[in-house]
């Protein structure tokens, strides 16, 4: 593989890696990339119990060889976690060389948070419980602003749904994919489900005055009660 086949890949993972991490994913002026990882990713630091800061930097031969990285505790990981965390994904950058292997690095450290933020889930269901209390007590009525705030956040979800699939599916059973065909793989179905949601049609006559009795006693719910 040439430098300017590798320059490609790492462009191509750059991309990818901004898709997936949004704000997440930086780099700084000296040319270090840095992704903030938490136990989930939907709550605030505060209401996480552990987070991990990954910086890298991408050596002139990458992917042919590894790049350069460490970790760094953002709350609640201890030392010698960092670094079996550290040597695990220097295997999974072995076992992927000569193809984007950053991602596949960093679904290590996501799947330990994950299995380490146990007690953050508590709060989740608190939080959960607060929202249901409140549409309980006080129903919230549908017009067509409520309606596109719900509509926007539930388009959301889906696309961050379909991503997390994705990505498992890729990484359970069957033959092993490269980082590449994951990277193109959750391209291609989020770009499905975009399309499907573009083609969604919503009748907003149903917030016409004259039908607006109809909805009287129609609220929108927390996720927690539509499931």
């Amino acid at each position: 593989m040439d430098s300017e086949e590798c320059a490609e890949i790492r462009e191509m993972e750059i991309e990818s890696l901004e898709a997936i991490f949004n704000e997440d994913f930086y780099q700084n002026e000296d040319g270090i990339y840095y992704i903030r990882m938490l136990g989930d990713p939907y709550l605030d630091e505060t209401e996480n119990n552990v987070g991990i800061l990954m910086e890298f930097t991408y050596p002139d031969g990458y992917p042919n060889t590894l790049p350069t990285f460490r970790l760094s505790s953002i709350k609640g990981v201890n030392s010698a976690n960092i670094s079996n965390l550290q040597n695990l994904m220097k295997e999974e950058g072995e076992n992927c060389i000569g193809e984007q292997m950053i991602y596949m690095m960093t679904s290590i450290i996501s799947d330990w948070l994950d299995n380490n933020n146990a007690d953050a889930d508590e709060v989740v269901h608190e939080k959960d419980d607060d929202v249901k209390d409140e549409f309980m007590d006080d129903g919230i009525p549908v017009t067509v602003e409520t309606f596109k705030e719900w509509w926007a956040g539930f388009v959301e979800e889906m696309k961050q749904t379909k991503v997390v699939k994705e990505v498992k599916r890729a990484k359970g059973g069957g033959p092993r994919l490269t980082g590449r065909e994951v990277f193109m793989q959750m391209g291609e179905e989020l770009t499905e489900i975009e399309e499907e949601i573009d083609d969604t049609e919503v009748d907003w006559e149903v917030f016409e005055a004259e039908n607006v009795e109809d909805l009287d006693d129609l609220t929108l719910s927390s996720s927690e009660e539509s499931n």
